[in-house]
This record gives C-alpha cells, sequence and structure tokens, in this order.
C-alpha cells in the first residue's frame, strides 16, 4: 500500500521488527509477554463463568426477649427518667446539742422518741439519744409587784459635800420670741429671760446636782406647758416652782392682753461640778447671786419657796417641808 508516496506494507513493517528482536534475543520473551496479555484475561473469564452466583446468608434472628423479673426496655428507660421518690425519716423530740456535755449510758433517763417514716421504703438511721439536764429542784423567787414611786417631795438631809475648789452650775438655752441665746455657767438667782422683768428665777441645784430648781415670778399671766415627767410644786395645777432634770424643758405662754409679750421657752442642757483655782475662788462662786434676782425671790408670795433651803457648804438646795424662816432668812432660798 502505497499512502502519500509512504511504504505501509505490514509485513514490511513487521519483518524488520522482528529480525532486530531476534538480534537482541528478546524475542521469546515478547512473544510470550503477549501470550500471556491475551490469555489471562481470556482465561479468567471463563473461569468466572463457570462458577456459582454466592449464596445470600441471613444473620440468625436475636431474641430481643427481657430474662425474667427484668422490666421491658421502654419501661426500664421510663423508670430511669422519672425521678424516684426520696424516702425520709422524722423524728419526734428535741434536737440534741452539740455543745452540752453527754452524760454516761448509766445516768441518761432520756427515752428515743418513735420515728414516724414516709411510705418510701428508707432505711431508719441509728437513734441519737440526747442528754437530758437534770431539773432543779431550787424553789423559784416570787415575783414581786413593782412598788408605786412616790411623787411626794421628801425632806432632805445635806448631801456630800463637793471638793474644796468645786461648785455645781448650769447651761441653758432659752428662746424669747424670735431670739435664742444659749446660757453657760448661770449665776444663781438670775432671773430669765433678761431683757423683760422675769419670768422665772433661777434658785439653784438640788441634792447631788440631779436637778434645777426655778421660781415662777408671776410677772405676767401666762400658760405653762410642759412634759408630765417636769415636776411642778405645790402640784402640776398650780405650779409655783419647777424642777427640771438635764434635757427637759417648759415653755410659757402669754394669756394676757400685752401685744409686747411672747412666748418663753427654756430647756436645761447640762448640770455640772465646775472646778476653781482656789477654794476661795470656789466658794465665792457658790456664794455669788443676782442682785435682780434676789429682790424678785424676796417680793415671791410661793408657798413652797421658803421650803428650799440653800446649802452653801454643799452648794445645793435642801428641799425642807414646813421651814418657816422665809426666803430671805439666812438659810432660806437666797441665803
Amino acid at each position: 500500500m502505497n499512502l502519500f508516496g509512504l511504504n505501509l506494507q505490514p509485513m514490511n513493517f513487521l519483518r524488520p521488527l522482528a529480525a532486530d528482536l531476534r538480534e537482541r534475543q528478546v524475542l521469546p520473551a515478547v512473544v510470550l509477554l503477549a501470550v500471556l496479555a491475551i490469555g489471562i484475561p481470556l482465561y479468567a473469564s471463563i473461569e468466572l463463568a463457570k462458577s456459582p452466583a454466592p449464596v445470600t446468608i441471613n444473620p440468625a434472628p436475636v431474641d430481643a426477649t427481657p430474662p425474667a423479673g427484668a422490666p421491658a426496655p421502654g419501661q426500664a428507660l421510663l423508670t430511669v427518667e422519672t425521678p424516684q421518690p426520696q424516702g425520709y425519716t422524722v423524728y419526734k423530740g428535741q434536737e440534741p446539742n452539740p455543745f452540752r456535755t453527754a452524760t454516761s449510758p448509766a445516768t441518761s433517763s432520756s427515752k428515743s422518741s418513735p420515728a414516724v417514716t414516709t411510705p418510701a421504703k428508707t432505711t431508719t438511721p441509728t437513734t441519737v439519744v440526747p442528754a437530758v439536764t437534770p431539773k432543779s429542784t431550787a424553789p423559784k423567787p416570787k415575783a414581786t409587784a413593782p412598788k408605786t414611786k412616790s411623787t411626794a417631795p421628801k425632806s432632805e438631809s445635806a448631801p456630800a459635800k463637793l471638793s474644796d475648789d468645786e461648785s455645781y452650775a448650769i447651761n441653758a438655752v432659752t428662746s424669747y420670741g424670735s431670739q435664742t441665746d444659749t446660757l453657760d455657767d448661770v449665776e444663781r438667782l438670775t432671773p430669765l429671760p433678761a431683757n423683760v422683768d422675769g419670768e422665772i428665777v433661777y434658785l439653784g441645784v438640788t441634792h447631788h446636782g440631779e436637778k434645777a430648781v426655778f421660781l415662777l415670778t408671776q410677772a405676767v399671766a401666762a400658760k405653762l406647758t410642759a412634759s408630765s415627767s417636769v415636776k411642778c410644786l405645790p402640784s402640776q395645777s398650780a405650779c409655783q416652782v419647777i424642777e427640771l432634770e438635764p434635757g427637759q424643758h417648759f415653755e410659757l405662754t402669754p394669756t394676757g392682753g400685752n401685744g409686747s409679750l411672747a412666748a418663753f421657752t427654756f430647756k436645761l442642757s447640762s448640770i455640772k461640778a465646775s472646778t476653781y483655782g482656789s477654794s476661795s475662788a470656789a466658794k465665792s462662786a457658790r456664794t455669788s447671786v443676782s442682785v435682780a434676782g434676789q429682790l424678785i425671790v424676796a417680793q415671791s408670795t410661793s408657798t413652797v419657796l421658803p421650803s428650799f433651803v440653800y446649802d452653801a457648804g454643799t452648794g445645793a438646795l435642801l428641799y425642807k417641808p414646813g421651814t418657816t424662816s422665809g426666803a430671805t432668812g439666812a438659810t432660806g432660798a437666797t441665803g
């Protein structure tokens, strides 16, 4: 065959190839490989065609029946998911005190309280028997009703003296109209308020410095407003002398037609024992009085005033009912 001037005869092509393989001594190997390449697939297809079709083997059935006494799988899952009721034990009786020393079994006379259990199946723990403290046989004190404290003033004896260099003094706050004043170390027999004739006069401090005593001058018609704990003599309704403890106060409200009068408020801040540089200075402070207040006291018609006797040795007022020496006498309030 001649195609485009090329010689393509098959035999012409194979002859030189065979001659070349023979010269190289590989022709038998090439022939063997060619035979194997064609024979092996052909032999395999023939053998596979002869082999029988594979047999399908079904697995043996599994017995899912639960053993005797075991719950079904669905019921077991429900049991796991469902919360189980918790059993508990309730004991009656007193809870044991861990801080009390336990007594020996021979001396303990307490009995175990019965246990009340719920329907749930639980194991009852061992009951701990608390120790019982023996009852005291000592007789109980009888309750006595408190004694009613008498409000009537009692006669006083001379109190314990102050030191030679000490003297009682009071601090107070007063308010008259729109003016408020803070008073320190008020002199005895000082009339207050100072800018008017004086509605009260400071008489002094009582036994042991517990109270301060004031005389109502009755210079103006006034209405007394005070708490029930403020003591008035001879009575709350007919007040002539007022006794105040630190922190107490009273108010005098004018009831007359004079428009120039204002309400007067007095508050006792404190009672103290002031110390001086010498005994002579302290004695001078004890005996010092206001001249203006001394004149007011001398003209007072109070029936209670003579019962207050001032003792310069103790620097305090003594209440002595029935004293008739008078307010201006040697033992009276003006001393």
